[in-house]
């Protein structure tokens, strides 16, 4: 009962949803899931279930694989199909010289504000609660990475591409930018997470087919591209009470594994050869 899911999303519901009825399926309140898709979007929802809703923020760092459609000529409030239009402007049939050229220049480190139809908290309130309100605050700037931005297909007013980035892009605001860089607005009427790390979309269970049944990716293995450090008997109680270890390694963090490969603690480099304790994996069984 302790590993993660990677579940096929469908348009038209929330991530929390999907969890809410993983809970269900599982009775067990301890959920949660790797980076939150828009309601209208689809694809690659990982959910961790019990002692793997301990590793969420080492999946969810992991560079991240879209598809999306972008509509030129039309703005909306939330920046896709859901909100309202709130721009027309003009655009051109653009040439796909054009539209490599605009993508080209995304490539590489950048800033990204995010938009006010997100669930970022600012002093504690959604900030897609405040949209709603009518009110719009000031949102910091975030550094983000866009890795790869390809062209799959065009038509007269829209674009398909696809996109590897760093977390905590939002495609909608790209979308958007994009469309800015060809001298007119858009926004997002398609979006697919293919991708999240090694994770692949082709390999997620639809998520009306899954059951208390269905089969768990677990902890180690959902860890698996993670340098792994098997420990001495005589380290395994210091690294089950989370105690500084001398460890050789080149890495910045280690996964420790007993002798038997149970996942034990996520350890980092902090000084020469001592590690410390980052995140301890202790199975537990309940369901609390």
């Amino acid at each position: 009962m302790d590993g993660i899911l990677l579940v096929k999303k469908p348009s038209g519901i929330t991530s929390f949803a999907v969890v809410s009825r993983i809970k269900k399926i599982f009775l067990t309140k301890k959920v949660g899931h790797c980076g939150t898709l828009d309601p209208f979007a689809t694809g690659l929802l990982i959910v961790a279930i019990n002692s793997a809703t301990k590793i969420v923020q080492f999946i969810e760092a992991q560079e991240k694989t879209y598809i999306a459609k972008l509509k030129l000529g039309e703005k909306t409030d939330t920046g896709d199909l859901m909100g309202t239009i709130i721009e027309n402007k003009s655009f051109k049939n653009y040439s796909v010289s054009e539209i490599k050229s605009v993508f080209q220049s995304f490539i590489g480190e950048s800033y990204q504000i995010p938009p006010m139809y997100s669930a970022i908290k600012i002093n504690g309130e959604k900030l897609y609660n405040l949209a709603r309100k009518g009110i719009e605050i000031d949102r910091k700037k975030r550094k983000i990475e866009i890795y790869n931005l390809e062209l799959i297909d065009k038509d007269e007013e829209s674009i398909k591409f696809l996109v590897k980035c760093s977390k905590g892009t939002y495609i909608r605001t790209l979308g958007e930018d994009i469309a800015n860089k060809l001298n007119t607005c858009g926004h997002l009427v398609e979006l697919e997470r293919t991708k999240i790390g090694e994770f692949d979309l082709k390999n997620a269970l639809v998520l009306d087919s899954i059951n208390k049944d269905s089969k768990m990716t677990s902890i180690y293995e959902a860890l698996s591209s993670m340098p792994k450090y098997f420990l001495k008997k005589e380290e395994e109680k210091k690294a089950i009470n989370g105690q500084s270890l001398n460890i050789e390694s080149e890495f910045a963090k280690l996964l420790l594994v007993d002798c038997k490969d149970n996942p034990i603690a996520i350890y980092y480099k902090d000084n020469g050869n001592e590690y410390r304790c980052l995140r301890g994996l202790q199975v537990s069984h309940e369901n609390s």
